[in-house]
């Protein structure tokens, strides 16, 4: 069974040469950009996204995986191999309410600030680095999504992240995504669609859960079965299933294996 579970919340700050309080949280795009040049300098933008809804809430048991989905609207200049990576964030935020072609002064969280009045612990969003994950939950290996050659639509498991929010162990203040290499050399650009889509590829997690069950006739053990025919006594081993399919009603009593062969032919009275 696949429970889809949508944004309440999704946001993109930039790193710009002349500002850093600008995002664009009301865009119908989220955007990640890793691009240098001796004009416009270093530019870097990261997402962060987060889901209100309590999984815990959901019905779930310890073998539900859960996967976080982008689906992708623009790649432009992106190099080789490409790496985006997923950190849960540990501070609370406040989406942004700026569009990408609006004045660079926008409210809610920037790459300066979380909220109106209030900063990052660290600029570009406070979250927990690949040596806390280790550390503090054991978790070695970052979330992550590799392009090669081609670009395509991102599936990212952040089953870890999620067990850790409905243990309590860590609060659920979304996810940041960036780019692996941040250096000044140039990664490209990579778009997606947000939360404020007016298509259906909004992001989402995709929460899959095991209930595959195969009973294909709603059978039921008992404890044993006996078939006469005459004198002779048929007895079958116990427990036994598909007492009321063919086993029992069908071939194996009226049809072939007691009145034909097996009885009245060859195992009883013949060969």
């Amino acid at each position: 069974m696949n429970t889809f579970i949508y944004l309440d919340s999704d946001n993109t700050i930039y790193k710009h040469k002349n500002s850093e309080n600008f995002n664009s949280g009301l865009d119908e795009i989220l955007e990640l950009k890793n691009t240098y040049s001796e004009e416009l300098g270093h530019h870097v933008s990261r997402m962060v996204i987060r889901f209100e809804t309590k999984f815990d809430d959901l019905v779930s048991d310890n073998t539900s995986q859960y996967f976080l989905s982008l689906k992708i609207t623009e790649s432009l200049e992106l190099s080789g191999k490409s790496i985006i990576e997923v950190f849960p964030i540990t501070s609370e935020w406040e989406e942004g309410f700026g569009r990408y072609h609006d004045s660079t002064l926008n409210t809610g969280s920037t790459w300066i600030n979380k909220s109106d009045g209030h900063e990052w612990s660290t600029a570009g969003g406070d979250y927990h680095t690949k040596d806390d994950l280790v550390n503090l939950f054991g978790i070695e290996n970052v979330p992550s999504f590799e392009f090669t050659k081609r670009t395509s639509d991102v599936s990212i498991d952040i089953t870890d992240y999620v067990k850790l929010w409905n243990s309590g162990l860590l609060a659920n203040n979304g996810l940041l995504i960036k780019f692996k290499n941040e250096t000044i050399s140039s990664t490209g650009t990579i778009k997606f669609f947000s939360k404020d889509t007016n298509t259906i590829y909004a992001p989402y997690v995709k929460m899959s859960i095991n209930d595959f069950s195969f009973n294909p006739c709603d059978c039921k053990q008992v404890e044993s079965v006996k078939c006469v025919y005459g004198d002779t006594e048929i007895k079958l081993p116990s427990p036994v299933e598909n007492v009321s399919g063919s086993l029992v009603s069908g071939s194996l009593v009226s049809g072939s294996l007691v009145s034909g062969s097996l009885v009245s032919g060859s195992l009883v009275s013949g060969s």
